[in-house]
């Protein structure tokens, strides 16, 4: 559940009730404070997103999916082994799908993140042919000072993962 604490967040018995049952049942909940709001209460306890002025859709879904990246491969909450094989397994589908280099770079560092038992076949399968058949992936060189080729990284990131 991402709970955008927004004005007026604090005020409605529904937010309350919306965020306190999907805490009851321990999913993973990621607040995003907007407007400067910060949450409170159980919802307090976990670091929030910001929300910064002028922030485009994109920049806030990247820290967003980097949170819920941190919450469940880091153990930062109760439910993340239950959901951690399924979001590996969306986090390598996304960075398959990729559309940009830029797109290519970002999902690659998420993708760093998976750790090496939550690797399967299927995604490495993917993976592969994901780099193969998609020319933003296959094009895209990462940010660092060698330029090295998104390709390349992923390959040397599989096999340490392997």
């Amino acid at each position: 559940m991402v709970a955008y604490v927004s004005p007026g967040f604090a005020d409605s018995d529904w937010t309350d009730q919306e965020v306190g049952w999907a805490l009851g049942r321990d999913l993973v909940v990621i607040p995003v404070s907007v407007e400067g709001e910060v949450p409170r209460g159980f919802l307090g306890t976990y670091q929030a997103v910001r929300q910064h002025d002028g922030q485009t859709d994109v920049s806030l879904a990247r820290e967003v999916t980097r949170a819920i990246v941190d919450a469940v491969f880091e153990a930062q909450r109760p439910a993340a082994a239950t959901v951690r094989d399924r979001i590996a397994r969306l986090l390598a589908d996304a960075f398959c799908r990729v559309r940009s280099g830029d797109g290519a770079r970002f999902w690659y560092q998420v993708l760093a993140r998976i750790p090496a038992d939550a690797w399967t076949p299927d995604m490495r399968t993917a993976v592969d042919a994901a780099l193969e058949e998609n020319t933003q992936l296959r094009e895209a060189v990462l940010n660092d000072k060698a330029r090295t080729a998104v390709p390349t990284a992923v390959k040397a990131l599989k096999r340490t993962s392997a």
